[in-house]
């Protein structure tokens, strides 16, 4: 490796990182809109850790610096919230999700997620927000290994090139009018990906028009990604 000039090394780092990145729907995107943008990140703003079985990656209230991907390995996600006393609901955490199972003063819930390789990802609002603070722990369930997305970085690299700034911005947006719209008791560090792939990929096809609400605009999404769909069936069939 160290006998390879400086692009040879480049293209290969690029090789090793993007098929693990390309989990996430924006980075998949950025293969055909901007290859040169996952090189420069591949090159400047990636590295790895390792962890060994029972290692933290961090704490519940620390300020986060990296967006994560597991790529070998399974990661346990810890997060408890306090609900504030008064007409309170005991609440079950289950993952993601809770639900009301009667009135109680004041609860404490604790709600575990796993995070899987070649999947999962972990602190994606810190690449879209000026600060994001983790809302729960991260212990290596067994010896993991990790891919880690520097926010600063990721941020310089990506405002070089104008296709990969505009196809960000887009999905900026949208991630945070989501995040924002989002119930807290459900927000995580964690993004499932096998459950909020296919959302996110809408994103980066979204304009919120004035008073539009998420859910109107990702249903014109779909539609006109459908309709463009079959516009192209229809220009392959008479070619």
């Amino acid at each position: 490796v160290k006998l390879l000039s400086d692009q040879l090394h480049g293209e290969l780092q690029c090789a090793l990182c993007v098929p693990h990145l390309s989990i996430h729907p924006l980075f998949s995107r950025l293969e055909s809109a901007s290859k040169v943008t996952l090189f420069r990140l591949s090159n400047t703003a990636i590295s790895r850790k390792m962890l060994a079985a029972g290692d933290s990656l961090f704490l519940s209230g620390e300020m986060a610096t990296h967006m994560y991907v597991c790529i070998e390995g399974r990661l346990r996600y810890i997060k408890t919230q306090k609900q504030s006393e008064g007409e309170g609901k005991r609440m079950e955490a289950i993952g993601s999700y809770v639900k009301n199972s009667g009135p109680l003063q004041r609860v404490v819930l604790p709600a575990t997620e796993w995070v899987d390789s070649h999947e999962d990802w972990i602190a994606e609002p810190i690449l879209w927000t000026p600060a994001w603070r983790h809302l729960g722990q991260t212990i290596s369930h067994m010896k993991s290994e990790l891919l880690l997305v520097d926010a600063e970085k990721f941020s310089e690299v990506i405002l070089l090139n104008p296709q990969a700034m505009q196809l960000a911005h887009t999905y900026a947006k949208n991630f945070l009018v989501w995040l924002n719209t989002m119930d807290p008791l459900l927000r995580s560090d964690i993004s499932q990906g096998e459950i909020i792939s296919k959302m996110l990929e809408r994103f980066m096809d979204m304009e919120l028009d004035d008073g539009e609400t998420m859910e109107e605009a990702m249903s014109k999404a779909t539609t006109n990604r459908s309709l463009t769909m079959v516009m192209d069936n229809n220009q392959q069939q008479q070619i």
